[in-house]
């Protein structure tokens, strides 16, 4: 799995946040020796104190920490035994009294079991590698990893290694990867499972991720190099080379460039190795080869005006050092961006809105940005508006209020209630508008949080449309970034890292919060993000639906009901005539299928046809981003739209085109 140097589909997605806390983000300098005891007492805290739930850390947090520590260390239930968690078992109710006490023992002991196991994996893996599998044999691998549950025996761990080896040939072989190569390449995978990274800080990490995980899904605590990525994926900048790593084989690729002095430098290129690190100072380079890539990020990155050294290789040619500066790299591709496209007589301004960001000191926020695309729009004489929130998995609170400003002359945005049961309101109170025209908004089931507070109060305020999936995310809450260093218990504690908290439950203008439902669309178009994810609703920790009373009625000009249905009727017979529509729906119904399907065959016969009859379900990112059936689809709906309350369809004339 490819690890990016900017974490860019880090935990940042499907969060609205109220509080970022910048000084988590000064690069490595800032990384203190870690306190993993002042850390988990600083949590136990935050957490009773701040979360919306105001749940204490009890035996019910306790219990459901056991569980997901060993079920995130084992998802597939390859490493541990049943025995393993019975010889743990008397500890299951304690581990909130070793959260109070910042007692490490148990997060220390449970790391060094599953390196142990790990290891014994490593090996078992190996064994069965060696192995010529009988591929004619009719059997299968399970799937439904849960309930599995852990191998009761080492014979029976044995034979899940046995078959999952086996799968991993099957599956080269069906990609027609020679016998030779499959088998190198899977050696150095499996050799490289008995690399430990173990440490304090991966311990300690591990054992808060499991406890927090109890109160709901977004709820996460950020060791120190996480916290830096999370503020990084906010800011959308951040100090170094500019580059893209990923970690091939053990190996430190640059996967790409970005904006930045790497870019301007002829001699780094795509694809180099990076084989040392150094200073700038004449010192000896340290080989990082087989490190882990967040250490090799960790030596290349520093404040800008800076320099460091690079040992770079390329294949075909000797080894290489490199000087480059650190500079500011703002990545680029997360703000937002904006194309017209022309549907017969009327001009479609589409924004693509990847996030909710905020980066004053590069002069960038998605507010700003939109705002400068639409006054471009207006000049260029554009009639209707589509706002894209497809891949907006959220961002912050204070943007989504302010962008909603953009479209509403004023009125209320969202409404937070926080643990003490407190309701503020956040409303747009600028009458001006940068964008008085129709307005689409389009969302998917990846919308999530700070996309579903713009949709739902467009909607609720008659504003415009929500088109696309049948209905968004369904996240509901606010996060605030905490950083545990300002809350030692003790004097001498230096807790460390950062705590994403849920402190608070939005509700739309209608009363409605998005939490478990979403926003639904107001007009339907075939996607296949509808079959990618079931949403919050489908997570067990997730906080429940609550309304309150509603401000608005949400029965205005654009929710007018028969033009709503007119709609949504002319754009349903365009798709069923569609022959690219109907790929869609039939890819989106085998992967539905796809979900509930547990058992993966392992006998190369019935294999190829069960990779046959589920191709249609898998997902070519690329093609799947933007197809041109949908855009267009999207903009002709755009253009009856506009027609229709340019003809006065609506009886108002409080929303002129243009």
């Amino acid at each position: 799995m490819r690890t990016i140097l900017i974490a860019r589909f880090f935990a940042f997605s499907l969060s609205a946040c109220t509080l970022m806390p910048f000084g988590l983000c000064q690069g490595p300098a800032r990384i203190l020796p870690y306190d993993g005891s002042g850390t988990m007492q600083a949590v136990a805290k935050l957490l009773e104190e701040g979360h919306v739930s105001r749940h204490a850390v009890d035996d019910t947090v306790s219990n459901h920490a056991f569980d997901a520590m060993f079920h995130a260390l084992d998802p597939q239930r390859l490493i541990f035994l049943q025995s393993d968690l019975d010889q743990l078992g008397s500890e299951r109710n304690q581990l909130d009294n070793y959260l109070r006490a910042g007692d490490l023992n148990f997060a220390l002991r449970v790391q060094k079991l599953f390196d142990q196991r790990l290891r014994e994996a490593s090996e078992r893996a190996l064994q069965w590698l060696a192995i010529e599998p009988n591929f004619s044999v009719d059997e299968s691998l399970s799937t439904d990893f849960k309930a599995s549950g852990f191998a009761s025996s080492t014979d029976s761990l044995n034979d899940r290694w046995r078959r999952r080896v086996k799968l991993d040939r099957l599956r080269l072989d069906y990609d027609k990867v020679p016998v030779d190569k499959a088998k190198q390449r899977l050696t150095s995978r499996y050799r490289r499972m008995a690399i430990s990274e173990s440490s304090p800080v991966l311990a300690t990490s591990q054992f808060l991720a499991a406890i927090v995980s109890g109160y709901d899904p977004h709820t996460t605590y950020f060791a120190p190099r996480a916290a830096e990525e999370f503020a990084i994926r906010t800011r959308l900048n951040y100090e170094g080379i500019g580059a893209v790593l990923s970690d091939e084989n053990g190996r430190a690729i640059i996967k790409s460039l970005m904006d930045g002095s790497a870019r301007f430098s002829k001699e780094v290129q795509a694809g180099d190795v990076i084989l040392a690190v150094g200073k700038d100072d004449g010192s000896a380079m340290e080989p990082v080869e087989g490190w882990p890539l967040g250490d090799i990020v960790d030596r290349i990155r520093g404040p800008r005006g800076t320099f460091v050294r690079l040992q770079l290789a390329a294949d075909g040619k000797p080894p290489r050092i490199v000087t480059l500066e650190r500079l500011k790299t703002q990545l680029a591709d997360e703000f937002a961006t904006g194309n017209i496209f022309d549907e017969g007589s009327e001009r479609i301004g589409w924004i693509d809105l990847p996030g909710f960001y905020a980066d004053p000191e590069g002069g960038h926020s998605s507010t700003s940005d939109v705002a400068r695309l639409l006054a471009d729009f207006r000049r260029r004489g554009v009639t209707s508006v589509v706002l894209d929130l497809r891949a907006n998995g959220g961002g912050l609170l204070s943007e989504s209020v302010s962008l909603t400003g953009l479209f509403l002359a004023s009125g209320n945005v969202v409404r937070v209630e926080d643990s003490e049961g407190q309701i503020n309101r956040h409303d747009d109170r600028d009458r001006r508008l940068a964008w008085q025209g129709p307005l689409l908004v389009l969302t998917s089931r990846l919308s999530a949080s700070a996309s579903e507070i713009l949709a739902g109060a467009i909607q609720d305020h008659g504003r415009g449309l929500v088109i696309g999936d049948t209905t968004t995310h369904g996240k509901g809450t606010v996060q605030a970034v905490i950083d545990v260093a300002n809350y030692p218990l003790r004097r001498g504690d230096r807790p460390s890292g950062a705590l994403k908290l849920t402190i608070q439950q939005f509700y739309r203008p209608g009363g409605d919060s998005t939490q478990l439902r979403g926003v639904h669309a107001d007009v339907v178009v075939p996607a296949w993000t509808e079959s990618v994810t079931k949403g919050e609703s489908a997570d067990d920790t997730a906080l429940p639906f609550r309304s309150i009373r509603p401000l608005v009625k949400g029965e205005t000009v654009a929710r007018n009901a028969a033009l709503v249905i007119q709609l949504a009727h002319a754009s349903a017979a365009r798709v069923e005539k569609s022959p690219e529509f109907a790929t869609v729906l039939r890819a989106n119904e085998a992967r539905l299928k796809q979900q509930g399907r547990y058992e993966i065959p392992l006998k190369r016969s019935t294999y190829a046809a069960y990779r046959t009859a589920t191709k249609i379900a898998l997902i070519d990112d690329d093609v799947a981003a933007e197809p041109e059936h949908y855009r267009v689809e999207v903009c002709r709906i755009a253009r009856d739209y506009t027609q229709a309350m340019r003809a006065g369809q609506l009886g108002s004339a409080d929303l002129p085109a243009g």
